[in-house]
């Protein structure tokens, strides 16, 4: 009863697959087109890609930072 719970490292694969996905599909929808029709600038499609995996790489160290964090706090409530 008193083990300590770690989740199974799928969880993180499936956590950043799935957020990916999620954030693929939203821009696909609606920025994408949104910025293709408007003819905007390059520099304004280059700011959108940087920002777009700026986010992406925040998501992936914050599953990194959760997965982690699931071993060492129910460690330390033994």
């Amino acid at each position: 009863m008193n083990t300590p719970f770690k989740p199974d490292a799928a969880l993180k694969v499936s956590l950043a697959v799935n957020c990916i996905l999620f954030l693929l599909l939203i821009l696909c929808c609606s920025v994408f087109p949104l910025l293709l029709a408007s003819e905007m600038s390059p520099n304004v499609l280059v700011l959108c890609a940087i920002l777009v995996i700026t986010l992406i790489v925040i998501f992936l160290l914050w599953v990194h930072l959760y997965y982690e964090s699931m071993g060492t706090s129910s460690a330390k409530m033994r």
